[in-house]
């Protein structure tokens, strides 16, 4: 053995917006891909972090406060 796998991997794909691809395995592995072709895509999550900004939340560390309605 000896050798390192890397963590992280990118790639600039013509006509993608965004790639997302998490690997989970040794002997075995689980892929989970996520492809972007449009920017059109990111609006909902634009329009949603927009909206609680509006609220008052200011700098908010972690996602999962403002899809929960929690504060920081």
């Amino acid at each position: 053995m000896g050798k390192e796998i890397p963590l992280f991997h990118s790639d600039q794909l013509a006509r993608v917006v965004a790639h997302q691809e998490v690997i989970f395995g040794a002997g075995e592995t689980l892929t989970i891909r996520h492809d972007s072709i449009c920017a059109r895509s990111f609006m909902p999550g634009v329009i949603f972090g927009v909206r609680k900004d509006r609220e008052g939340y200011g700098l908010v560390h972690g996602l999962e406060h403002l899809l929960l309605g929690g504060r920081v």
